[in-house]
């Protein structure tokens, strides 16, 4: 049987039974867009929200989705 996300885990018969929940991206909520030097302690996936205009739009969500060579490379969700 593969062992995957949704599967049961418990080699030991003490051990959790129940069903591995996914873990939600981070969320990072700020005044402005992020750079390309905002990857620290960030993993990807995570979410940018800039939050600097009073009601934000879908163009002020960016995300994380590569590092390389000391370079994050978000990337917006508007258009």
């Amino acid at each position: 049987m593969a062992n995957n996300n949704r599967g049961l885990n418990g080699i030991n018969p003490l051990s959790y039974l129940g069903v591995n929940p996914y873990s939600p991206p981070d969320l990072i909520v700020n005044k402005g867009a992020p750079t390309e030097s905002n990857f620290k302690n960030i993993q990807l996936g995570a979410l940018w929200l800039d939050n600097s205009n009073d009601l934000p739009t879908v163009s002020d969500i960016y995300m994380l989705v590569k590092i390389q060579n000391g370079v994050a490379r978000w990337v917006s969700l508007g258009s």
